[in-house]
């Protein structure tokens, strides 16, 4: 999709293609912040103990299952997945802090005669995927567990199917492997999107340069990565995921790898969870 291209879908009516707010509207409600504590549901009166039976446990908080998994990290969130518990970071639509983003800056799509190609790597039930589809990109999501791109696919079944040329796919595999990239008639995109994905691999392992180093090999010369900067708010003594991030550190990552940072701003609107607090920022493969 051509630069002109982007600029006049954004403008087109609403009885030719459902508006960016629109999509986000009919996409349902938002989900809730991943807490670092779990709260009890229900308290006992002690003056009935004799009758009612004791208070269950409470449950493992999100960040408590990572540390009980002593680093296998892979295999806790398989697990999840496969057990349908995404409720812990399912928000259940694209954020409105990227959808603003896209249709206020349609100059970082290079004009193409093919339709754009878009990555979302640890894309969830696919919500920022359709969004690039129906953006008329050719859009990929990534995912860990076979049962997650299921999860996706039967989601994307209950939506209307993106306008042409757009379309979407729900790729199974680790990101740092080939595996999955070599079952794809495209080796490197146009676009990748991050958003709660690099902040979920453990800074600890050195994950995030091996991140950086990756997605810079999966980006074209000349595209473009966007980065939803969160938790920024976080204490880095907190535990993840997700772990504690700031803008300065995706800086240092990236223009490592040769990125050049060519928007960095203040959302208009958020999910609940990042609320006044996020950044969003675009990158230049170089």
């Amino acid at each position: 999709m051509s630069s002109l291209a982007l600029r006049t879908l954004y403008k087109r009516p609403a009885t030719s293609l459902r508006p960016l707010q629109a999509l986000v509207a009919q996409r349902g409600v938002s989900g809730t912040r991943l807490n670092n504590k779990p709260s009890l549901s229900h308290q006992t009166d002690s003056s009935m103990s004799s009758v009612l039976p004791p208070p269950s446990p409470p449950k493992m908080s999100f960040q408590d299952i990572f540390a009980a998994s002593q680093g296998e990290h892979q295999g806790v969130w398989k697990n999840l997945w496969d057990k349908g518990t995404y409720h812990y970071w399912d928000r259940g639509q694209a954020s409105p802090s990227l959808v603003d983003f896209l249709r206020d800056h349609p100059d970082l799509f290079q004009p193409s005669e093919t339709p754009l190609t878009a990555l979302v790597p640890g894309c969830g039930r696919g919500h920022d995927v359709n969004l690039f589809a129906d953006l008329g990109m050719q859009a990929y999501g990534l995912e860990l567990a076979a049962s997650a791109t299921d999860i996706a696919r039967e989601f994307s079944e209950t939506i209307a199917p993106p306008p042409a040329p757009g379309s979407r796919s729900y790729i199974t595999g680790d990101f740092f492997s080939n595996e999955w990239l070599n079952r794809l008639d495209t080796k490197q995109f146009d676009l990748v999107y991050d958003y709660t994905f690099m902040v979920a691999l453990d800074p600890a392992k050195g994950l995030r340069e091996l991140w950086a180093e990756r997605v810079a090999g999966l980006i074209k010369p000349g595209g473009t990565l966007i980065c939803l900067e969160f938790p920024l708010y976080k204490a880095y003594d907190l535990p993840g995921p997700p772990w504690a991030i700031r803008s300065e550190t995706y800086v240092g990552l990236l223009e490592s790898v040769g990125f050049e940072r060519v928007h960095h701003e203040k959302p208009r609107r958020y999910l609940p969870a990042g609320k006044d607090t996020d950044m969003i920022s675009a990158w230049r493969r170089t």
